[in-house]
């Protein structure tokens, strides 16, 4: 996606300037220029369970379980989707459970998650709205609590934005 930002950027950029006076252009600094959607998971991951299928636990105690690579929640697995469920064999549960032990699927579900509610964070990097949308719900961008997990996100990535 970046990539074609910069394309487009360049190609707009090179049109609407005589040749005398072009410049190389200027990327808005917000825009990660080394961190990919796929290193973002692996941050998140990381920040999540030390990347680790982490059992599913209530905290605190009372609280909705988080599950797995992710910390995946029933209700968020219900919104990515449901990756992997076999209906009319196993009970949306047991499909929550077992994607969030599973990286691939957990990662899709992340993934089809960020898709689903980006539209509601806009200005923001693709990293930082998965990051806040995974932590805090489809307005987490808007909430002031998520930006310790953010910066937390940062900090594992080494992201300088």
């Amino acid at each position: 996606m970046k990539a074609l930002f910069v394309l487009l950027y360049s190609l707009l950029f090179d049109l609407a300037t005589p040749p005398e006076t072009r410049e190389a252009p200027v990327l808005d600094a917000r825009l990660p220029t080394t961190h990919t959607p796929k290193d973002c998971l692996q941050c998140m991951c990381e920040v999540e369970s030390g990347c680790t299928n982490k059992p599913c636990n209530s905290d605190p105690p009372g609280k909705s379980e988080s599950c797995g690579y992710y910390q995946i929640k029933l209700a968020y697995y219900s919104e990515c989707g449901t990756p992997g469920w076999k209906k009319g064999k196993e009970t949306m549960e047991v499909a929550w459970k077992r994607c969030a032990a599973n990286k691939n699927c957990s990662m899709q579900c992340v993934i089809a998650y960020h898709n689903r509610w980006k539209h509601l964070c806009p200005g923001k990097s693709p990293c930082e709205q998965m990051s806040k949308q995974h932590n805090g719900g489809p307005y987490g961008c808007k909430r002031e609590s998520t930006e310790k997990y953010w910066n937390k996100i940062k900090k594992a990535c080494d992201i300088k934005i």
